[in-house]
């Protein structure tokens, strides 16, 4: 559903479950103010869900951030609408769960991409062989390692730098 802000003052006022909450908070048409407010529910699962929503405010973001809860920074490392800093912060916890995360996010900044290929682990490489922002550049050196030359050879990215390469368009 999509919910607008008459819709979802109606669903808040029939005395919502928890798992009506966590179930709401997934929703991907929530704006920030309808975030806000669901957050301050104070529901775990719910808080985690919307850690990961596009439209989470900065602010919100920053004050899960700063209480360096494990299980918050691998939610928010899921996020594809974070700033640069955000990022950069994840990515000094210098925390292998955390990092796997941001290995996923496609809107992740190249040098945190490189970053995270130049830890060298086993984990990181195999979900940076699926990320499509992954460079390629990284994506030929994982390539090298026959076990992952699968999972490369799944990334669109990759699969259209080999077609150019071949000469070879659909």
């Amino acid at each position: 559903y999509i919910f607008d802000d008459t819709l979802f003052e109606l669903l808040l006022e029939n005395n919502l479950s928890d798992i009506d909450i966590i179930n709401l908070s997934m929703n991907n048409s929530l704006s920030t103010n309808m975030i806000e407010i669901l957050e301050k529910k104070n529901i775990d699962n719910a808080i985690i869900n919307l850690l990961k929503h596009k439209n989470i405010s900065k602010e919100l973001v920053n004050k899960y951030l700063s209480l360096n809860d494990k299980i918050y920074n691998i939610s928010i490392a899921h996020n594809e609408n974070l700033s640069k800093e955000q990022y950069q912060e994840l990515f000094s916890l210098n925390d292998l769960d955390v990092a796997i995360s941001l290995a996923s996010n496609k809107a992740l900044d190249i040098k945190i991409l490189r970053d995270l290929y130049a830890i060298n682990n086993e984990m990181i490489n195999k979900t940076l062989c699926l990320n499509i922002a992954t460079p390629i550049n990284v994506l030929m050196q994982l390539q090298l390692d026959n076990e992952l030359k699968i999972l490369v050879k799944e990334n669109i990215t990759y699969q259209k730098f080999a077609e150019k390469m071949i000469g070879f368009t659909e």
